[in-house]
């Protein structure tokens, strides 16, 4: 779970940077398209260490101030990496995000106010050694280490997913899941010790496998799922899950946490 969490944050967090590229340069000017759309091709070069696709990249600032606004056609991460299903991390037609400028700047506080992914794919891969295809950006080598968090709190007031296909191999962990047409909202806020968070799957179709064994052989899913994490702890929280798989409803609630010790999962469900 911690490796989902951080996955999550770091597809995020690249896609955010995108937008902070441009940042310094638009609080006074509004690009065009065209202006604007290589500069971000630039950054992404930079910053993100595999091949990089945009489209095309429009932004408003003086229209929906306090808010920046970016929209991001056409985004494609692509990283060969061996045994993986896909040669594709990400691909999604089109990037929507509004962020407070007012708030970053003066508080140190980012407000992801709303956050757009619309039909694409994301899969994300980890082959027996813990080698993966999401290691491409510029982050600390070392997730273990201490390291002060960057802003007060991340405020996620809206993410919202249209279309999506999500894949997930983790052949060390044994793991084999995958989400088809998925829509979802989600909502969260990141503090330095802890994620609280809600996630809403209105629409998907899910397959689950672990060790070879399959546990959801491709059933439709709706599920509203509120979540804590303590990332000291590693642990994550859930009270009231609700969900519907196929025709079978039901509520869950308990935990799930890695074993600082041997780094097994701990569990404790009850439905």
């Amino acid at each position: 779970m911690r490796k989902f969490i951080k996955i999550f944050f770091i597809v995020l967090g690249s896609l955010l940077l995108l937008i902070m590229a441009a940042l310094g340069i638009a609080y006074w000017y509004v690009f065009t398209p065209e202006k604007l759309t290589p500069i971000v091709r630039k950054q992404a070069e930079k910053h993100i260490h595999c091949q990089t696709e945009i489209g095309s990249v429009e932004l408003t600032l003086f229209s929906t101030f306090p808010r920046l606004g970016i929209k991001i056609d056409d985004v494609k991460l692509i990283n060969l990496t061996p045994n993986a299903p896909s040669d594709t991390l990400l691909s999604i037609d089109r990037l929507i995000g509004y962020i407070d400028v007012n708030a970053l700047r003066k508080e140190n506080e980012l407000l992801l106010s709303e956050f757009s992914l619309l039909n694409g794919n994301i899969n994300i891969f980890i082959d027996a050694d813990g080698k993966t295809n999401f290691d491409i950006f510029d982050i600390d080598p070392d997730p273990d280490a201490d390291a002060e968090f960057p802003l007060s709190f991340v405020d996620i007031g809206h993410v919202k997913l249209k279309n999506i296909h999500f894949s997930y191999v983790d052949e060390a962990m044994k793991i084999n899941t995958s989400m088809r047409g998925m829509d979802a909202e989600i909502s969260g806020m990141m503090h330095p010790d802890h994620l609280n968070s809600l996630v809403n799957i209105s629409r998907g179709n899910i397959f689950m496998a672990y060790a070879d064994e399959v546990y959801l052989p491709h059933v439709d899913i709706d599920i509203k799922l509120p979540t804590a994490f303590s990332f000291p702890e590693q642990k994550l929280s859930f009270v009231d899950v609700k969900a519907l798989l196929d025709d079978l409803d039901f509520t869950l609630n308990g935990y799930i946490q890695i074993d600082p010790h041997d780094g097994n999962l701990l569990m404790d469900i009850d439905y």
